[in-house]
């Protein structure tokens, strides 16, 4: 079932559905209460309860978080590269790899694919925005929890549902890259004679492929998340246009904008400029697509903080940069730097722009896990494949620690 439409589309629904999650999340923490117990009070039961009052309340975050799944999966390379080609079902983003990236190299009918793409995807994402607008729609709440929302056997029901998502989209993927990374032969099983850790010593040996894919991966998502951590917290602190402008690249799609660094770093005027062909143009592309991140974790942060603190400081007789050193980086710090930790979890597994723009001679942890699938070496793949996860959970984890404080 896996290598086939279906199952490419519901791994892409397992992989996008987070982002739904979270925005009906966020709604329900702002959910006001007072509804809720004055519906109770009136004798409402739970089904009457939700639909009345509970659902027409998430409807504007459901609508908002399905809109940017949609965006985020219009562009989506991973999942149709490695299924799409097994089974001939081409996508939009594979089809555009393949037009700037195999001989006969056509970037002008990749870069027409790129701009219909755009307009989709970016689409999407602002009739998200709009949808969310309706978030703000909603009374006070109250200081008083709201009563259960469902009846105890929906709870039940629910949570063997999110156990078995948990379990299936999680727990046994994971656990199967685990087990794979530990063979020495893959055809012998998870026999005891048969379990090795070489594939990940070599990931730690200076001077092997492993190794140099590894530390590359490091050093690029390292420098792109301070680079971003700088540029992001300024962005937010101006604003306005400037904000808006380092917020854009969310919405377009990654493989898009690859094409764009193509097109753009090929230039005349980009001639004498030794960035196309080398690293420095993936670490441009890393901060310009992930930017937004910080610049959200940041404005986030900003929008709970009274703006009396830098008034009284201004008024005592502070300057600019005194306020924004002695005030604001101490208060806004932890947005900045979980939204820093998040792009460098996002950057070292990054996979689309990575493939396109590329130097020959430079792998990150992407294409060497890309490389080792193609070549056989399944179980040097999933170590690295296991690294990189871990590495993405550690990062996301301390990133919502920082963005709590």
């Amino acid at each position: 079932m896996l290598y086939s439409v279906t199952g490419m589309a519901v791994l892409m629904a397992v992989n996008y559905a987070p982002l739904v999650y979270f925005a009906l999340r966020a709604q329900l923490a702002r959910l006001p209460s007072g509804l809720t117990w004055a519906a109770a009070s009136a004798g409402a039961d739970h089904p009457a309860r939700l639909r009345r009052i509970v659902l027409p309340l998430l409807v504007p975050a459901l609508l908002a978080g399905g809109f940017l799944a949609f965006a985020s999966a219009i562009g989506e390379y991973g999942t149709p590269l490695v299924i799409g080609q097994r089974i001939g079902y081409p996508v939009v983003a594979t089809e555009i790899a393949r037009l700037a990236g195999v001989f006969p190299i056509d970037l002008s009918l990749a870069s027409a694919l790129g701009g219909t793409l755009l307009v989709v995807g970016a689409g999407a994402y602002l009739l998200g925005r709009v949808a969310h607008l309706g978030d703000l729609r909603v009374a006070g709440r109250s200081h008083y929890p709201p009563p259960a929302l469902l009846p105890a056997w929906a709870k039940g029901g629910a949570g063997v549902v999110v156990a078995f998502f948990a379990l299936v989209g999680v727990v046994a993927p994971f656990a199967s890259l685990i087990t794979t990374s530990l063979l020495r032969l893959i055809s012998q099983g998870p026999r005891f004679g048969n379990l090795t850790l070489e594939h990940y010593a070599e990931l730690l040996t200076a001077g092997t492929r492993g190794f140099g894919a590894l530390t590359a991966s490091l050093t690029l998502a390292l420098i792109a998340s301070l680079v971003g951590l700088v540029l992001g917290a300024l962005a937010a602190r101006a604003d306005g246009a400037v904000a808006f402008v380092a917020s854009l690249p969310i919405a377009i799609p990654a493989i898009t904008m690859a094409v764009g660094y193509i097109r753009g770093w090929n230039a005349p005027w980009a001639a004498g400029l030794s960035v196309y062909g080398t690293a420095t143009i993936l670490l441009l592309y890393y901060v310009a697509q992930y930017l937004p991140f910080v610049v959200q974790y940041v404005q986030a942060g900003q929008a709970g903080v009274s703006p009396s603190f830098e008034r009284a400081a201004r008024v005592h007789g502070a300057g600019a940069f005194v306020t924004f050193w002695r005030v604001a980086v101490p208060l806004l710090w932890p947005h900045a730097l979980a939204g820093a930790i998040l792009v460098f979890s996002i950057a070292f597994r990054e996979l689309v722009g990575t493939v396109l723009l590329r130097p020959p001679a430079v792998h990150t942890s992407a294409t060497y896990i890309l490389q080792q699938f193609d070549q056989g070496s399944i179980a040097s793949g999933t170590a690295m494949g296991v690294v990189a996860m871990t590495a993405a959970l550690l990062s996301t984890i301390t990133a919502r620690r920082f963005a709590a404080r």
